[in-house]
């Protein structure tokens, strides 16, 4: 339990950030900071759009990353830097957003989420080769980021009985995460990433693939996450 807790840590700052960015970033740009809701919008929709096949990519290049230090753990040091300095440069109150600006740091600070979360999701079904195992340690990662959401969304609502101006809430969530994010990131690569040996692997076929997006229970399954994904966007 322990060492699961511990790993869980970077869910922490990655449910405030989560949460920031789904409720409070994008109001933050367009009242207090005068971007336009378009501006802000189609910044959102080009981002997006480069980060689909970009992580396909990603995934590609660490399943054949090769370290004594790990396959996944590398990945995950190298996407927590990028991470901060997003978060540094979305949440800074001192920046002139325009739309080149957004575009960079929205792609830099979703580059870092996708390195973070694909590493890190890819690392927890090494650590627990059982399938019960697997379960318990998702089901906490998932705990500890409901957690991280509530402190996120606790800045805004007692902003006032600390004394947080309005218009810096938006700068003291950013700083909040990167102050959870850097012990996060200690706390979890300090967990040693067990080392596999190579395995000979299948040949790429596009036909697998275009198999596997018609099977009717995918097609349900992505359907109802588009749903999901849709209502809370709009």
């Amino acid at each position: 339990m322990a060492k699961a807790l511990r790993f869980s840590a970077i869910s922490v700052p990655l449910g405030v950030l989560g949460l920031a960015m789904a409720v409070t970033l994008q109001r933050y740009f367009t009242q207090d900071r005068g971007v336009t809701a378009g501006t802000v919008g189609l910044a959102f929709i080009i981002v997006r759009l480069i980060d689909v096949p970009v992580d396909i990519l990603l995934a590609a290049f660490m399943d054949r990353t090769r370290t004594a230090f790990g396959r996944y753990r590398v990945w995950f040091l190298i996407g927590t830097p990028l991470l901060i300095a997003g978060v540094y440069a979305l949440y800074n109150m001192q920046i002139t957003f325009t739309l080149p600006y957004l575009v960079l740091w929205l792609l830099i600070y979703y580059l870092a989420t996708s390195i973070i979360g694909l590493a890190h999701s890819a690392w927890a079904a090494k650590l627990s080769p059982h399938y019960n195992d697997r379960s318990r340690l998702f089901a906490i990662l998932s705990a500890v980021g409901v957690l991280g959401a509530i402190m996120g969304i606790g800045i805004p609502i007692f902003a006032p009985q600390l004394n947080i101006p309005s218009t810096q809430v938006v700068a003291v969530m950013g700083w909040t995460a990167i102050a959870l994010l850097i012990p996060a990131a200690f706390l979890v690569s300090a967990i040693r990433e067990p080392i596999e040996p190579d395995r000979p692997g299948e040949p790429f076929r596009l036909s697998d693939y275009l198999s596997l997006m018609t099977k009717p229970d995918l097609l349900r399954m992505f359907l109802a996450q588009m749903a999901l994904t849709m209502g809370p966007g709009w």
